[in-house]
């Protein structure tokens, strides 16, 4: 009885590995943007077909598509078919990331194909005006992390799906420090979704970490190769690392008691005293309208508050 038990439960063993890879394979999802090569124009209503599985989808008006597979047949073949272009033919074991399609024009029946002119676009969201200072005297002032480990700001996109190409950072940096702070400085750079039960920042969708090279008062993170499609609101959050790497001491005189005088009344003297702040500080600007500033508490939850300024941060798309 032991042994037929054993036996029993090696078949299933056995079975688990043989039908996992199975299921893992099982669905797949493919999805990009489909573009005419001479005029790099979206070219919506294009007609993405997996061959063999026989399922298909028409891209929308920005040429974007998204396409699940239900069995995922190893050597199926996606083509992409609109009148007036040659057929494009891919293999799914050449798919390995976000496929940007390029559809070639056929000669003969260029005339005949009336195509919507939307001109893709690249646009900068909240862009600064100092973004391109790069004297100290010009820049007023600065956001300072006290206990708070991250700082958000949320953003609003024109169009669903758009794609991120950078994210730029006005940088102060501080002249009164004892220790000159080092050009060097690390934080880590998140984009999270909108979350609608808080409105504050959710689930993230990626998440960089940054290593400042110099003393720039512009830092610019790229996306343009990861293929980050946004929602139409979004938030940058920064995360500051408390490291000593990241550390600018100051020196400020404070009054300290040195003792009594001969009425019994207390003497001060003036004492140096030494404060930490962490790197990087981001710029602050005054908007048109009030700001919301958020940051997380001590216990861990995203709050904000209403502020006649906002930090200097700003993030170019493409759609």
């Amino acid at each position: 009885m032991k042994k037929s038990y054993q036996f029993l439960l090696f078949l299933i063993t056995v079975s688990i590995f043989i039908v996992l890879p199975y299921f893992a394979e099982a669905q797949k999802i493919y999805e990009g943007q489909v573009l005419d090569k001479t005029t790099n124009l979206p070219l919506p209503a294009t007609t993405v077909t997996l061959q063999k599985e026989n399922i298909s989808v028409k891209t929308n008006d920005r040429g974007y598509f998204k396409l699940l597979a239900k069995d995922a047949i190893k050597d199926d073949v996606l083509l992409f078919t609109f009148i007036g272009y040659k057929t494009y033919q891919l293999s799914v074991k050449d798919v390995k990331d976000y496929l940007f399609i390029e559809l070639e024009s056929t000669s003969a029946s260029l005339n005949e194909v009336n195509i919507k002119a939307v001109k893709i676009k690249n646009i900068t969201l909240e862009k600064f005006w100092f973004a391109d200072i790069r004297e100290e005297s010009k820049v007023t002032g600065g956001i300072m992390i006290g206990n708070s480990k991250f700082s958000a700001k949320l953003f609003e996109a024109p169009v669903e799906n758009a794609i991120l190409l950078s994210v730029q950072l006005g940088r102060k940096d501080f002249g009164n420090y004892l220790v000159k702070p080092n050009k060097f400085a690390r934080f880590i750079l998140h984009i999270k979704r909108l979350s609608n039960s808080t409105g504050g920042p959710g689930e993230t969708i990626i998440t960089k970490d940054v290593t400042v090279q110099d003393n720039s008062h512009l830092i610019t993170i790229d996306f343009s190769k990861d293929s980050v499609l946004l929602p139409s609101k979004f938030f940058i959050v920064i995360e500051y690392l408390f490291i000593p790497f990241n550390e600018m001491i100051s020196v400020v005189t404070e009054k300290k008691a040195k003792g009594l005088n001969k009425k019994g009344r207390q003497v001060t003297e003036d004492a140096a005293a030494y404060s930490i702040a962490y790197q990087p500080v981001i710029s602050v600007y005054m908007p048109h309208k009030l700001s919301l500033l958020w940051s997380v508490d001590e216990k861990g939850n995203w709050k904000s508050r209403q502020s006649n300024k906002t930090m200097a941060i700003s993030a170019t798309i493409r759609y």
